[in-house]
């Protein structure tokens, strides 16, 4: 054995990993780390035995009834979600129950986006959620894990 092999991390390979579906239902659930961090550890795959930072897992998230999410305490009339377009004076600024009235899938995805790190993976990673507003779907797989 070299000098070399001893001090080399090993990786994985991920060109044998199969596609894994994970389901989260929101009825009830709390926006934020509860939520928010667990589909990103699910998008990573931190949850593998050999999680590599650098390799895009192939793992899609279905999230429904995104329209029963909680807020706690006062943070549906605090809370505020801004934008702004890059003009002077253009700031854009809504609360939650608002943004919960508009749409509600925006409030999981700003959540989740957040999570992740903040490199080119992110989009990559965001192109594998689905969310929707209700429990009916279109994705017809039998190999959901509910997590």
């Amino acid at each position: 054995m070299s000098y070399l092999d001893l001090n080399s991390t090993p990786y994985s390979k991920r060109e044998g990993k199969e596609v894994k579906y994970f389901f989260f239902d929101l009825k009830n659930k709390t926006v934020g780390r509860e939520i928010a961090g667990k589909v990103a550890n699910c998008l990573r795959d931190k949850l593998d035995a050999y999680f590599t930072p650098h390799s895009q897992s192939k793992n899609i998230v279905v999230i429904l009834n995104s329209d029963k999410i909680v807020f706690t305490g006062d943070k549906l009339k605090q809370k505020l979600y801004r934008k702004h377009t890059g003009k002077i004076g253009h700031l854009k600024e809504w609360t939650a129950k608002e943004a919960m009235e508009k749409n509600s899938t925006q409030i999981i995805y700003s959540a989740i986006y957040g999570m992740l790190p903040k490199n080119t993976q992110r989009r990559r990673l965001m192109k594998q959620v689905r969310i929707f507003k209700t429990h009916e779907h279109n994705i017809n797989i039998e190999n959901l894990q509910e997590v």
